[in-house]
């Protein structure tokens, strides 16, 4: 439990749960997905230093993914991205706004 004053409010508790008891959007377990940031293209290098400065290293994944939908699906079926080690659910993918993906690839 954390303490009440965290959130600024005297009777607020957070209990803290494993990935695989969470419900997703009420329906079942949280799906092993990578997560998918969406951010205009000035702001790719940002995101990226950002994330890597707020998580711990080899905690998550950084991935900033390249500026063309070929090389996006070059980079997915990639050795880095197949035979990393890290669950799906702790990978990030940074992609500029102007990229066209297929969700489907994820």
């Amino acid at each position: 439990m954390v303490s009440p004053n965290l959130l600024g409010a005297p009777s607020a508790r957070l209990i803290f749960f494993s990935v695989a008891e969470r419900l997703f959007m009420g329906k079942g377990p949280v799906p092993n997905r990578p997560h998918l940031l969406v951010v205009p293209n000035s702001l790719v290098l940002q995101w990226t230093r950002e994330l890597k400065t707020f998580f711990n290293p080899k905690q998550v994944e950084i991935h900033p993914l390249p500026a063309s939908e070929k090389a996006v699906e070059d980079y997915l079926q990639s050795d880095e991205w197949l035979n990393s080690d890290t669950p799906m659910i702790l990978r990030i993918l940074i992609v500029s706004h102007t990229v066209s993906i297929r969700i489907s690839v994820l």
